[in-house]
């Protein structure tokens, strides 16, 4: 006699030869809602490389002296139709005041870095005054935009070893430039001029980039007038933007 759970058996088995082959091949999918993720487009700005310095075809575009309650706004507005780079060496005196101005730089995606509190010639200052100067400022950026500098400018260009050694002790590299036009020069299309000469001649000896202007201390409508043809001019001879960091 046949036990209950032979016969349990054999209609189970019954049952399962019955079931179509393909209903048990492929099981049931779970309904999956479409992903309502997207891939970020490409941004020349924030996806500028950044580094210490440019190398043969590379070139950064460096703007000291602000932020300017009305020019540094200007300057990002034109680099963002144009979809290109900065490098801010911020006076860190006045970024209180325009403390907005330089979220926008970080949040666009421009690079801020250290260009002392007080704006001094460091050689003139004393060792534990130049600490002061380059320390508060890299704790001002730091405090504003969530990331520390890693370079300074110093004013004037006024720098030497024991200044750098200062610098370095505090992480921070000496950026200069070799490219720019006079600060009291008034006339955009002189300004224009000399640094279309130097691209060229940069582009002869096939050596980075790292033009300097100014976006702050005083006026710089000249020095923003020049900024499209210079920037029309790197693009239409393939210049890589860059950012220094």
């Amino acid at each position: 006699m046949r036990s209950l759970a032979s016969c349990r058996a054999r209609r189970f088995g019954l049952a399962i030869a019955l079931v179509p082959s393909t209903l048990l091949i492929a099981p049931a999918r779970a309904s999956v809602p479409p992903s309502s993720e997207t891939v970020p487009l490409p941004d020349p700005i924030r996806d500028a490389p950044v580094v210490a310095w440019p190398g043969p075809g590379q070139v950064a575009l460096t703007f000291d002296d602000g932020p300017h309650p009305t020019t540094t706004p200007k300057v990002l507005d034109l680099l963002d139709r144009q979809g290109v780079p900065g490098t801010f060496f911020v006076v860190c005196r006045r970024v209180p005041a325009d403390q907005g101005t330089v979220v926008r730089m970080a949040l666009r995606g421009h690079s801020v870095q250290n260009h002392t509190v007080n704006h001094p010639y460091l050689v003139r200052q004393k060792s534990d005054k130049v600490l002061r100067e380059l320390a508060d400022c890299s704790t001002t950026i730091e405090m504003v935009t969530g990331r520390r500098p890693t370079t300074y400018r110093p004013p004037y260009g006024s720098h030497n070893e024991r200044v750098d050694g200062v610098a370095a002790s505090l992480g921070l590299t000496r950026v200069m430039w070799n490219s720019t036009a006079p600060i009291e020069e008034t006339k955009s299309k002189e300004i224009s001029r000399r640094i279309l000469g130097q691209i060229r001649s940069a582009e002869d000896d096939r050596r980075g980039l790292v033009i300097l202007l100014h976006d702050g201390s005083g006026s710089r409508a000249a020095q923003l007038a020049a900024l499209e043809p210079i920037i029309a001019r790197l693009k239409s001879t393939g210049w890589q933007f860059v950012k220094i960091g």
